[in-house]
């Protein structure tokens, strides 16, 4: 199930992609309140168009905007807010959430104890997904694993500086954190609404 790309370019249009990108790249400069009650009042009307919506901007290019050199913003952050492209935030696993902990071997047998954030488009090849995951709900959400192999990220785009990776997702985490839920919150206060009204009306 996917929401209808019709639909996603007529969002594009009225900018609600691009709610949190400054004005200077083409974006509309809310705050995070702000944004957090747009997110709401279109997940009371479509809870997957508002947390695709929140996914893409409260964590997909949040890290952009926190820590994203000026090159970087101007390169990528016109055509996230456009809605020509979209983001996302590799980082959960499936055993361990966002407490991500998969250890990486070198090819000599050693670890890796720090990890990096890197801007990884798929042009730059071995960047591939897998099968849209079986949800409960929110399935216009589309959550599936990414894999990388032997992909080639250019030095420029590292995301933050080198070895901090771990404190570059946890603060995309904690700032972006407020999309979805407000997405959600917006639903159910919908949900309550006509629970209200069926009740009053003396159908219940």
């Amino acid at each position: 199930m996917e929401i209808p790309k019709e639909v996603l370019a007529q969002f594009a249009e009225l900018g609600a992609f691009g709610a949190l990108v400054p004005p200077e790249y083409e974006g509309a400069g809310m705050n995070n309140s702000q944004m957090a009650r747009l997110a709401e009042i279109v997940g009371a009307h479509d809870l997957g168009l508002g947390v695709v919506m929140g996914a893409h901007q409260s964590i997909g290019y949040k890290g952009i905007l926190l820590f994203g050199t000026e090159e970087q913003k101007a390169k990528y952050l016109p055509d996230l807010a456009s809605g020509r492209k979209f983001a996302a935030f590799c980082l959960t696993e499936p055993s361990s959430g966002s407490d991500a902990n998969t250890p990486i071997k070198m090819p000599d047998g050693s670890t890796k104890d720090k990890v990096s954030a890197f801007i990884v488009e798929r042009a730059f090849g071995g960047v591939t997904s897998g099968p849209q995951e079986k949800k409960m709900g929110i399935k216009g959400s589309n959550t599936t694993e990414v894999h990388f192999e032997n992909v080639k990220v250019p030095v420029e785009n590292l995301l933050g500086v080198e070895g901090e990776g771990f404190k570059v997702a946890m603060n995309i985490l904690n700032n972006g954190r407020f999309g979805i839920p407000a997405a959600c919150t917006g639903a159910m206060k919908l949900c309550i609404q006509k629970t209200v009204g069926f009740w009053i009306s003396g159908n219940l």
